[in-house]
């Protein structure tokens, strides 16, 4: 019974966990499909400053997660309204790849997403992901989920 028990609750967080993952890469694409290329890439390199800001804000004392999280994505709001006056990139007139660049600017993003919540805020009180999906944000792969984003958009152009 105990197996029976822990292979549904592997099923289950694994199947919780790409709902995560699928809903922040479908917002990403949503966001950099309907508000333009310039912006989606000016919000995906407004991570970097903003978790700067993040790591180096003063006041939290023994604030909540809420309180963090919030403090956190003003920081990259804030940061995201002045890089996105100096971004003009548009996407190709083609359809076919302006929806392919869209899906990965939120692959992108959700990975940008999940690395904050790893390394910057607490996230795990609020949802604790499954093993897995735990290695793929730590040990050698964190240099990796930093470098990967800057070489995407090199790509796309």
């Amino acid at each position: 019974m105990d197996i029976i028990q822990k292979l549904l609750g592997g099923f289950f967080s694994f199947s919780s966990d790409v709902i995560i993952i699928l809903v922040l890469i479908a917002i990403g694409s949503a966001y950099a499909y309907f508000m333009g290329k310039g912006r989606a890439v000016s919000l995906v390199l407004s991570f970097y400053p903003g978790i700067l800001l993040y790591n180096n804000f003063p006041f939290f004392g023994e604030a909540s997660i809420s309180v963090k999280l919030v403090i956190f994505v003003v920081a990259v709001l804030l940061v995201h309204l002045v890089l996105g006056r100096f971004i003009t990139a548009n996407f190709p007139y083609s359809k076919i790849r302006t929806v392919f660049e869209s899906l990965v600017l939120g692959l992108i993003s959700a990975g940008l997403i999940l690395f904050v919540s790893y390394h910057t805020i607490p996230i795990e009180k609020l949802y604790n992901f499954s093993p897995w999906v735990d290695s793929m944000f730590s040990g050698n792969f964190v240099f990796w989920w930093l470098i990967l984003p800057f070489v995407l958009l090199v790509i796309l152009k």
